[in-house]
Formats: C-alpha cells, structure tokens, sequence
C-alpha cells in the first residue's frame, strides 16, 4: 500500500499499455457478416462447373431414367450435366 494508506497507484505507462491490448482484442473479436459469407462460399465450393475436367475427385454414375449422366465426387456430393456441358452439384 502506498503512504497514507489509500489504493495502490496504477502507473501510467501500465495503464495506456493495458488499455491497448484491451482495444486490441476488441479489434480482433470483430466478425463482419461479409467474412462470414466469403467463409462460406470458400467451405462449399462452386455449385456449377464448365466442364467434366473441372469436376472433383469422384466417379460417373449411369445415367438416369431420363438419360440425366451423374456423377458423385468424393465428398458424397452428386452432380449433373447441364445441356450446354456443364455440371452442376445437386442440392
């Protein structure tokens, strides 16, 4: 305890340190709703590709009833070919 008794003084240069780090997590904690979509569309990837050779690892399935060729990546994740050539993942 400092001399007659009162509360320890906080010295100045622990106090503006202290509040740095304090606005720093503040800083850091911040999530925007704009990173949390990039996030997700990075995690879940293209939903309709150009062509066959940029489809994921995986194997073609026989084509359906409707004569619809498949194909089933190895993430479980089904996709089609569109008309133009394309392929689109199956939601």
């Amino acid at each position: 305890m400092p001399p007659g008794g009162g509360e320890p003084s906080i010295d100045l240069a622990q106090q503006s340190v202290a509040e740095e780090i304090s606005e720093e997590i503040k800083a850091d904690d911040v999530v925007s709703t704009e990173d949390v979509v990039v996030q997700d569309e990075v995690k879940s990837g293209p939903k309709t590709v150009a062509s066959w050779q940029e489809l994921p690892n995986g194997n073609y399935l026989e084509p359906d009833a409707k004569g619809t060729v498949w194909y089933r990546d190895v993430d479980d994740n089904s996709w089609y070919q569109n008309a133009d050539e394309t392929w689109s993942m199956w939601e």
